[in-house]
């Protein structure tokens, strides 16, 4: 809920109050890669974890793929720096200035999204990939795309859940994995939510449903949160 809460906020700071701007954005049914390359953060590491025995945790795959960043974007980045990796890449800045994260809008995975980079220290440790629609079953879809591939490259979810209202229908999906770099002790969370997240649109009337990924480089985050003292 608390992350829910949060990109609500983000929302209204990216500009999300337009109709147009929603029905631009809105999760497209088009045939899409089943890569899910730039989709799971660019460049990603490989690298051997145990023995690939039975008593590997259900979240560490025997060869699993740790995060290094989003859209080729690598943990640490200043902002400046991250700027300047989107803008090559077609990407546009939205939002608004004052705030203290990036939003940017574009093509990513084949699919129109917005991408934020939150900061500490002046160095990137946590993002969300995200879509919007005024359709809940767009971002059900969204998660459907998403949810397979990263289970294939992260292996089953520490937690995955279902959300309904008091009548009874299902108003959010979400999956999370934990993951600790082996050899490091290096920890990173990616979660999944597709659903209602409390934003109501003026202008036409309606609510607004909101996919997306988060991935946050947590022991990053704690370093980099050190280093600001």
């Amino acid at each position: 809920m608390k992350n829910i809460l949060a990109m609500a906020a983000l929302l209204g700071m990216a500009g999300m109050t337009h109709a147009s701007e929603f029905t631009d954005l809105a999760v497209k049914a088009a045939t899409l890669k089943s890569a899910i390359e730039p989709a799971v953060p660019g460049e990603a590491l490989s690298v051997p974890v145990g023995n690939g025995d039975t008593d590997v945790a259900p979240h560490v795959k025997a060869y699993c793929t740790i995060p290094d960043g989003i859209a080729g974007v690598r943990w640490g980045a200043a902002r400046e720096e991250v700027r300047q990796v989107m803008l090559s890449k077609g990407f546009r800045e939205v939002g608004n200035s004052s705030s203290p994260d990036l939003i940017f809008a574009g093509i990513f995975s084949n699919r129109q999204s917005q991408i934020l980079f939150s900061f500490k220290g002046n160095k990137f440790y946590s993002g969300r990939i995200f879509e919007k629609s005024f359709s809940i079953q767009d971002v059900f879809r969204a998660y459907d795309y998403y949810l397979p591939r990263l289970t294939e490259k992260y292996g089953n979810p520490d937690k995955i859940d279902s959300n309904y209202s008091d009548s009874g229908s299902l108003m959010g999906r979400t999956a999370g994995w934990e993951i600790v770099a082996p050899g490091s002790a290096d920890k990173y969370k990616i979660d999944a939510y597709g659903g209602f997240v409390g934003i109501y649109d003026m202008s036409s009337g309606r609510d607004i449903y909101m996919f997306y990924v988060e991935y946050e480089a947590v022991t990053f985050g704690q370093n980099f949160a050190e280093d600001e003292v």
